[in-house]
């Protein structure tokens, strides 16, 4: 989705992947279904290099993680641009 908009458009991005080899949605290109923990790495950094493009220069990126959030809270992690 990001890949469509526009630089510097968005004051926040949240984002919440699956986590890698934990669930299967069944749907083709699914983040968490890389066959290495590396190829999610590697497609993770993708969507934050995205995310990060569309932030506008005062803006944050904001991740939601672990597998037991829900059961013991959100855990947000915020991701800025070096230089920011």
């Amino acid at each position: 989705m990001a890949a469509a908009m526009p630089a510097a458009s968005v004051n926040c991005v949240v984002t919440s992947p699956p986590n890698w080899g934990l669930r299967d949605y069944r749907v083709d290109g699914q983040y968490g279904a890389e066959s290495t923990v590396d190829e999610y790495v590697a497609r993770l950094v993708g969507l934050f290099d995205q995310g990060s493009r569309v932030l506008l220069l005062d803006g944050t990126l904001w991740q939601r993680a672990g597998v037991l959030a829900d059961a013991l809270g959100e855990t947000l992690v915020v991701v800025r641009r070096p230089g920011r």
